[in-house]
């Protein structure tokens, strides 16, 4: 009766199958929500715990991913094990790479090797066949094709001819490899082109996508949209889950994540292990939220926004909506109006119901000036396994057509106050008792100070100085194509200040206002191509500071710019930021479908993103106004006409641009940089290697403009009553 030995295994009942030209499990079509990761621990390398599994796990069916190719080997077998037991769909891959042999294909028409290529597959099938997790099996990553590959399709089908065949390493996609199209980094026009090609019924599941290697993933948005509208696109596997790097200690002592060229390796591919969703240390990138926001299985849409009609439409394959709730709340400029909860039991999956919200169409008292935006909020009712009661599946913002009862009225010029007066000369002076502006004429810088408050008699720096900007410190895909990349591209122009004229200052309305009027031009290196800015500044005697900046730039210009704005540096002390664009995390012009409309409180600290290797960080698009203070309530609000791009840094962006690993970041010992930008290029992340931002995202020759009002902030000043005031 003594027990020798126990053998267990998890049993799951589901059937995959190829039906209707598409992949089905248990009778119902797949979308893959899927991501690509590597078995990584910044401390123990490959090895990871269980603890470690379940936290990946955890976040990636918080992020709205079900699914997980092993790229590129089979993993410990309790990955499938957790997979089984929380749900994630499996692609379990042969441990077979070639990337680098000339040609790719070389070793698989070498019948030598046959007995490998087999070997690896069938041991693979042989131990994880019985997981229920797993949907498809892959012959490997990026090895070309050939009999050897060939060999092993016909014994994992002999094996097991109850699961997919998964390979993108025929360009031909011959049916003999594999059962689908799973191409890596296919354009959306690319997919829609694949599966429209005559006699070819399979469906698509792009293997690679959005390639996430720092500041990326922008155009995300566009391969849902595509996969939503087209039956046979059936969603992908992002690449990938987690930056590979290693932790490291500095000579100071500051710990950083460590790549290729850090150990003494003098063969290595520097950062291009670094291309996660998430850091080492499983911290989201703002990329990740644009993830689970694009792939959210739930979708909230309008119906009629006038009639308050919403659609929720329920994209689980099996799960109804009786554990999820929707809370709503109105806004204006950001403080909520009204707010409720309602209950979606009943929508199965796969339906949808229509919500009429009456309390978005009642009568109210509405405010000049401001916007309103109704925000959908949809969230677990109670906690299951990987997530806690509360936990936000998605959100949908809908800004709401209320006409406000009459135009904003502008800024009456102030009626009393000091008389400006001004000195002009090497240095010229705008100034009374509470604010001074000055212009260095031969060192171009531009400064203000002033009082804070009425109460104050001691004037303070507001702006130290004031640039035009035309650079970013490039990201990785700003830096990816070689020769052909957009920052190489960038520096053969090598645009530069070419002048900087300021013209003779003056007082108006009776030295209520006074201004001046700089041209600044920057040409490139063969003076051909040129950006010429003019930027009007009037000085009021109420302290406030209108600019208005008309931009052109030249229909000669061959290359992309990075951005057009202002640097506005200001004291370190500045560092409270309130902001009313897009937010809370950060966002660029093709990566904000994750992000709501509101005011927003940080840190200049907390707005900053510690990409391993530095570039660009930080931006938010859509900005009405941003306001900076110190820990007394001072500072500096400024507002915009149209919304603009803007970020605020404690580095310049020649730091960020010097810098290979975050610990060579100091922040600066005496300012703040604020950018705010009339125009700021995406991102891309359709790949790293070629120049893959959307024109749509690019900044070409034309005419840009910003018009700005800064506001000189006491303690006693509100930033909602300020924000509401229009630029003249």
């Amino acid at each position: 009766d003594e027990i020798r030995d126990i053998e267990r295994c998890q049993v799951g009942i589901r059937q995959v199958e190829m039906k209707d030209d598409l992949v089905h499990v248990n009778g119902v079509p797949l979308t893959v929500r899927g991501a690509n990761r590597h078995e990584h621990h910044p401390e123990h390398g490959h090895v990871v715990t269980k603890e470690d599994m379940i936290q990946d796990i955890l976040l990636l069916k918080q992020h709205n991913f079900n699914a997980v190719r092993t790229s590129h080997y089979p993993n410990d077998s309790l990955w499938y094990e957790l997979c089984n037991e929380y749900g994630l769909y499996i692609v379990d891959e042969t441990n077979i790479e070639t990337h680098g042999c000339h040609p790719m294909s070389m070793l698989s028409h070498n019948q030598l090797w046959r007995n490998a290529y087999c070997e690896r597959a069938g041991r693979m099938v042989a131990r994880d066949k019985n997981h229920p997790c797993i949907i498809f099996w892959s012959l490997g990553n990026e090895a070309g094709c050939g009999p050897n590959h060939a060999a092993m399709a016909g014994l994992i089908r002999q094996l097991d001819n109850t699961r997919i065949l998964h390979y993108e390493g025929d360009p031909m996609a011959d049916p003999m490899f594999t059962d689908i199209l799973c191409p890596m980094y296919h354009r959306v026009e690319q997919i829609k082109q694949a599966i429209a090609k005559p006699g070819e019924r399979r469906p698509l599941i792009l293997c690679e996508y959005t390639h996430a290697m720092g500041n990326s993933n922008g155009n995300v948005h566009k391969y849902w949209e595509a996969i939503n509208m087209y039956p046979r696109l059936q969603g992908g596997f992002v690449w990938d889950w987690v930056d590979q790097g290693l932790t490291k200690t500095a000579p100071d002592g500051t710990k950083y994540w460590a790549y290729g060229g850090d150990f003494g390796d003098t063969i290595n591919d520097a950062a291009f292990c670094i291309n996660g969703l998430v850091f080492p240390d499983r911290t989201p990138h703002p990329g990740c939220f644009e993830l689970k926001k694009c792939q959210a299985p739930i979708a909230v849409t309008c119906r009629n926004l006038q009639r308050a009609l919403f659609d929720v439409v329920n994209h689980y394959m099996f799960s109804s909506l009786d554990n999820v709730v929707l809370q709503w709340c109105l806004k204006e400029d950001g403080a909520v109006l009204q707010s409720g909860e309602l209950s979606l039991v009943g929508i199965g999956p796969r339906c949808g119901k229509t919500l009429r919200m009456p309390e978005l169409t009642a009568a109210r008292d509405l405010k000049p000036g401001a916007e309103y935006f109704a925000l959908m909020t949809l969230c677990l009712a109670s906690d299951t396994p990987w997530a806690c009661k509360g936990h936000v599946i998605t959100q949908q913002q809908f800004a709401m057509p209320y006409g406000a009862p009459k135009p904003l009225s502008p800024l009456p010029e102030p009626s009393m106050g000091t008389p400006l007066q001004v000195e002009d000369g090497r240095v010229t002076r705008i100034f009374n008792s509470v604010v001074q502006f000055v212009v260095d004429q031969v060192g171009s810088t531009v400064s203000l100070s002033a009082t804070p408050s009425s109460s104050s008699t001691t004037s303070m720096p507001i702006i130290k100085d004031l640039q035009m900007c035309i650079n970013r410190a490039p990201t990785d895909n700003d830096l990816g194509g070689g020769e052909c990349s957009y920052a190489q591209q960038w520096a053969k122009v090598g645009m530069s200040l070419k002048e900087n004229v300021f013209w003779r200052a003056e007082v108006l309305s009776g030295a209520m206002r006074g201004g001046l009027v700089q041209d600044t031009t920057f040409v490139s290196q063969d003076g051909q191509q040129y950006i010429k800015f003019r930027t009007h500044y009037e000085v009021w005697c109420d302290k406030r500071l209108r600019i208005r900046s008309s931009v052109t730039v030249s229909p000669s210009m061959q290359s992309v710019v990075p951005r057009l704005g202002l640097e506005f540096a200001v004291p370190k002390c500045f560092s409270n930021v309130a902001y009313f664009a897009c937010g809370p995390h950060e966002n660029y012009a093709d990566r904000k479908s994750s992000t709501i409309v509101d005011v927003f409180r940080s840190t200049a600290q907390d707005m900053y993103v510690p990409y391993i290797f530095p570039s660009e960080n930080g931006g938010r698009e859509d900005m009405r106004w941003v306001s900076l203070r110190d820990k007394e309530g001072n500072g500096v609000m400024v507002k915009s006409r149209g919304a603009v791009h803007f970020d605020v840094s404690q580095f310049t962006i020649a730091q960020l641009e010097a810098a290979r690993h975050t610990c060579d970041l100091t922040p600066h010992a005496e300012l703040l940089f604020l950018h705010i930008d009339a125009a700021h290029m995406g991102l891309g992340g359709d790949d790293s290697w070629s120049p893959a931002t959307h024109p749509e995202y690019l900044i070409g020759p034309g005419h840009y403009s910003l018009d700005l009002e800064l506001q000189v902030l006491g303690p006693g000043d509100t930033e909602e009553r300020e924000g509401r005031y229009e630029v003249r």
